[in-house]
């Protein structure tokens, strides 16, 4: 073996020992309860600027799922929610199919923190659990807390939606545009939604997303009157 090749064979061993230092995964493991209609499944990786959280889930039931409450726990850094409600749109997660949890990777930077960075590396254990789940006919399945804590939030999305619209019929498109930007509680669903809603405005114009709100009512009062 030549000086040359020793040297090529002693760059790609330090290389490949630089990679599994800088990058580390964790598996997330499902802890949901028994008969949990969702199976989860996913990782965590850690490089030196950040952590990536992925994880997904496959519907088990025949139903399509109207909403679910479920959430990642990696302590101590990492713990995230996810709140998915169709009440007013349509259903996307369908019988049997496959779906992201927070509609793809999520990231949780270190900045410049190097306590961030050291807590990151204390992480050894991930796991998800799903809390609750409503189903397509309005049957639900996990805990009642969880299903208030849904429920309440819905109420306000639909106070939400009819308030815009009220405005807009009453006072007119300018005055609905300002209301996209009156505060709303912080962390809250339509904190989310008012956010999403201005962007949509600003692409799309006014009138499309007045459609786009008339149509959600209209899909979250067809479920009411099922009920």
């Amino acid at each position: 073996m030549t000086k040359q090749q020793s040297l090529l064979i002693l760059l790609a061993t330090m290389t490949t020992l630089s990679f599994s230092q800088a990058t580390r995964n964790i598996e997330v493991v499902d802890a949901s309860a028994a008969g949990s209609p969702i199976a989860l499944k996913g990782h965590i990786s850690f490089d030196p600027t950040r952590a990536l959280l992925s994880v997904t889930g496959h519907n088990r039931s025949r139903q399509g799922l109207l909403a679910l409450l479920a959430e990642v726990n990696a302590k101590p850094f990492i713990f995230y929610r996810e709140q998915h409600d169709h009440f007013f749109k349509e259903i996307e997660i369908t019988a049997h199919s496959d779906f992201i949890i927070g509609g793809g990777p999520i990231e949780f930077p270190f900045g410049n923190s190097s306590e961030a960075r050291g807590v990151a590396n204390e992480t050894t254990h991930a796991e998800a659990k799903v809390l609750w789940v409503q189903f397509e006919d309005g049957s639900t399945w996990g805990d009642k807390q969880s299903e208030a804590t849904v429920f309440a939030a819905r109420a306000e999305i639909k106070e939400f939606l009819g308030h815009l619209m009220t405005v807009q019929k009453e006072s007119g498109d300018d005055a609905f545009v300002r209301e996209l930007s009156a505060p709303q509680p912080s962390g809250s669903a339509v904190e989310a939604m008012a956010a999403g809603f201005r962007q949509l405005q600003q692409f799309h114009g006014t009138a499309a997303l007045v459609d786009h709100i008339n149509k959600r009512l209209i899909i979250g009062n067809a479920r009411l009157t099922k009920k």
